[in-house]
């Protein structure tokens, strides 16, 4: 047989043994309608708003995207909108709620991984600052993990947010908008590794109540319990697996290069003799 060709074949078979070791990223995006599964209803169509955003005619309790990530909500149905160009999906608790496909006081969206892993990014939209649709304070949304961290997003400026996440020590990430917090925006921030490397299986989002520093439309914190305070919806997320490092193959490729390397040595010692 010949060495050269045996040598190629067993490069490639190492190769793929390798590429077991690493999972893809999986994602989805409602903004720009990818990956979202049976998800893909709360899309579109929509109907206008009393205030002009565009509400999706189609709700659901839950619902899965196409690479697995599971939406419900705790109360209530899920719901989209656009506003401003930015789709994201929130809460409508019943023909009362006064703030329709947003994640509003004592309403809660769960979020469940696809598999245990590092979250690479999180998209979080209509968070405005006071001034901004009636809004009377700086929006603040927090995310709780599975492994009990809670990360809290709080709009500073029409294009700045602060990310927190005090177990892990990070304090006051500056997290830049994709959509500003303006009339014209969509109060969009995607999270960049919002956990750092921890792993997780799940998030709860759900509102705090805003931030009132510096701010002259809600003076004597008048507003912190009522639907003018913090309300927001998701937009996006993707995962990695973290179960094995990438750069660490598993105990099941250790024995297969393993294999392949006796292999070589053996064609070595034939070719030789």
């Amino acid at each position: 047989m010949n060495f050269n060709k045996v040598s190629a074949c067993l490069s490639v078979m190492a190769g793929g043994v390798l590429a077991l070791s690493t999972a893809p990223a999986q994602a989805f995006n409602f903004t720009t309608g990818s990956s979202l599964g049976n998800c893909s209803a709360l899309a579109g169509p929509f109907y206008s708003g009393a205030s002009g955003q565009q509400i999706s005619n189609f709700t659901t309790g839950s619902c899965t995207t196409a690479d697995g990530f599971t939406l419900s909500a705790n109360v209530g149905s899920l719901q989209s909108q656009i506003v401003n160009g930015v789709t994201g999906v929130g809460i409508t608790s019943g023909s009362n709620d006064p703030v329709l496909a947003e994640i509003n006081t004592g309403e809660e969206l769960n979020l469940i991984l696809p598999r245990t892993g590092v979250l690479q990014s999180l998209g979080l939209s209509f968070l405005y600052r006071p001034g901004v649709f009636s809004d009377r304070v700086y929006e603040v949304a927090a995310a709780v993990s599975d492994t009990n961290l809670t990360g809290t997003l709080r709009i500073t400026s029409p294009t700045t947010a602060f990310w927190n996440v005090p177990g892990l020590g990070i304090l006051d990430q500056v997290v830049n908008a994709v959509s500003g917090s303006n009339p014209d925006g969509g109060g969009w921030y995607d999270i960049a590794n919002p956990f750092g490397n921890s792993s997780l299986s799940s998030l709860v989002l759900k509102p705090l109540p805003g931030s009132t520093t510096d701010n002259p439309y809600n003076p004597t914190n008048e507003w912190l319990n009522s639907f003018q305070n913090t309300d927001f919806s998701l937009v996006s997320a993707e995962v990695k697996s973290s179960s094995v490092p990438e750069s660490v193959p598993e105990p099941g490729t250790l024995t297969g290069l393993t294999l392949v390397g006796g292999l070589l040595a053996a064609f070595r010692r034939r070719k030789t003799t």
